[in-house]
């Protein structure tokens, strides 16, 4: 883990999953004291996902109150794979690939659909748990694992075959869906003024004003 630093002086944790792709139940993420807790454990109950109830650590007993759009309230889960299985759908976020991916990606339509089914595929079937379903976000690691996707694109934006506006992909994911631009508004309703992907594209343009 390490920290990305922001300009209103705080700082927000990232696992760099990269790390720990063959090791992944060994990560200090997961440690009791000083991560997030470990594995569900085994001799439990399946709950949801593969998953068993997390039993040790800061979120120990935890009660999520769906999983995917079913109402099912349980503990919550993990269920690391076997060595073998994290392993090879390790390889693919390993230090060598992902830099292979960055050096060749020339535009975000090849690098981020890459880059978010690899992650996308190791955090599912790796960890397994609530993280096989859209409300992930139920346990503490979700946002690590997407604070370090984000990190990724950072250096992706500023490398050689990156491009610190590159943008693109189709604007609805529906059939004919005309193609997403800069100047499309990003509303997340309430929770924030509604901006331009122009305004957040970049880390350190003010709005967001953090860096890596």
């Amino acid at each position: 883990m390490a920290q990305r630093l922001s300009c209103l002086g705080i700082a927000i944790l990232y696992w760099d999953w990269s790390q720990d792709w063959k090791n992944m139940p060994l990560a200090p993420v997961w440690d009791v004291e000083g991560g997030f807790g470990g594995d569900g454990q085994r001799d439990t109950p399946i709950t949801v996902g593969e998953g068993r109830c997390v039993s040790d650590g800061p979120f120990a007993n935890v009660e999520a109150q769906y999983f995917g759009d079913e109402a099912k309230p349980h503990c919550l889960s993990r269920g690391f794979a076997s060595d073998a299985h994290i392993e090879r759908i390790g390889e693919p976020i390993s230090p060598d690939a992902l830099e292979e991916l960055r050096e060749r990606s020339t535009t975000f339509a090849e690098y981020a659909p890459e880059l978010e089914h690899r992650a996308h595929i190791f955090m599912r079937d790796g960890v397994r748990g609530d993280f096989r379903a859209y409300t992930g976000p139920y346990d503490p690691v979700f946002f690590l694992h997407h604070v370090n996707i984000d990190r990724l694109w950072a250096l992706w934006q500023t490398s050689a075959t990156g491009g610190d506006i590159a943008y693109g992909g189709p604007r609805h994911d529906t059939a004919g869906a005309s193609a997403a631009t800069v100047d499309d508004v990003l509303n997340i309703g309430n929770l924030l003024p509604s901006v331009p992907v122009s305004a957040v594209i970049h880390t350190s343009n003010g709005f967001l004003c953090y860096q890596y």
